[in-house]
């Protein structure tokens, strides 16, 4: 239930991650981009904030679309190797993948539905349309 839609609206757009340096959060513009796997990459222009990543790997990405649908997902930056960053026509960014640990999906149509991953996913949540996103209302 709603997987295409989540995917829409995150895919090819500038989405708004939140980390935390110290006591005081950060919020960055990042462009998001999603694999074959359902791997969720984020990348910017060579983020000076690197340094603060590797202290705390943990995040949150937040997008509105104009019609008032809300995503957020919560998971871990993991960076990506310049090499790997390279590959996928990335060159002159600060490339991450979001392990997603969970996610929460406001439709304009108004409820809240929400997925936490399991413990054997290993992989965090992958999104895929064919896939089964377990988003349950709230």
């Amino acid at each position: 239930m709603y997987e295409r839609e989540v995917i829409a609206l995150l895919e090819g757009q500038v989405v708004f991650v939140a980390t935390v340096s110290g006591i005081a959060p950060q919020v960055r513009p990042m462009r998001a981009q999603l694999d074959e796997d359902g791997a969720v990459w984020l990348y910017c222009s060579a983020c000076r904030r690197a340094d603060e990543i590797a202290i705390n790997d943990q995040a949150a990405l937040c997008i509105v679309d104009d019609d008032g649908a809300l995503l957020r997902m919560n998971g871990q930056l993991e960076p990506i190797s310049a090499q790997m960053s390279f590959d996928r026509g990335l060159c002159g960014s600060a490339a991450y993948r979001l392990r997603i640990h969970s996610i929460l999906f406001n439709p304009p149509g108004g409820g809240t539905y929400t997925q936490v991953e399991c413990p054997q996913d290993l992989d965090g949540i992958l999104l895929q349309p064919e896939s089964s996103l377990s988003l349950q209302r709230r």
